[in-house]
């Protein structure tokens, strides 16, 4: 990267942070598919499906110790706080809270024959899951310039559905 595109990169950041603090929360985050951290309390979400980001507040924690931890079989814990079978759920990203031990997941869930939901949990070094209540949306900002609904790549794959 050079030096020009960072400072494009960190150019856009800068606004799209000032954008979603003065932004009023929109509808429901429907899908959370990319997570970034801006700081240690706020997490932010891409929605694909909605073209917004949103800011989520999350809880600042203690200092912690920085030391290595695994998720290995992590996908039954997450199905049992989301209340579903383990093959209802599809992972998207991971980000870990600056600062802290603990991993923030994104997921795509389905129940029954339902549209297919967003969910996040935060899962800690010991291996507990909560489940993120994404109706705490602080401030979301529109994505300007998504992809039509017609647009496919790699042959017959859509951008946005």
């Amino acid at each position: 990267m050079t030096i020009r595109s960072f400072f494009a990169v960190a150019a856009t950041v800068l606004y799209l942070c000032s954008e979603l603090v003065h932004a009023s929360p929109a509808a429901t985050i429907k899908s959370a598919t990319k997570l970034t951290f801006g700081d240690t309390g706020t997490l932010f979400v891409a929605d694909w499906k909605g073209a917004r980001i949103y800011t989520l507040p999350v809880p600042v924690p203690k200092a912690a110790a920085a030391k290595p931890f695994n998720l290995k079989d992590i996908q039954g814990p997450i199905a049992t706080a989301l209340g579903v079978p383990q093959s209802s759920i599809r992972f998207e990203d991971l980000a870990v809270q600056p600062g802290s031990e603990i991993a923030y997941v994104s997921l795509t869930v389905r129940r029954g024959k339902s549209p297919a939901q967003a969910a996040i949990v935060s899962i800690d070094a010991s291996g507990k899951v909560k489940t993120v209540d994404l109706r705490k949306v602080a401030g979301s900002a529109a994505i300007t310039d998504e992809p039509s609904a017609d647009q496919s790549f790699w042959r017959d794959l859509r951008r946005r559905a």
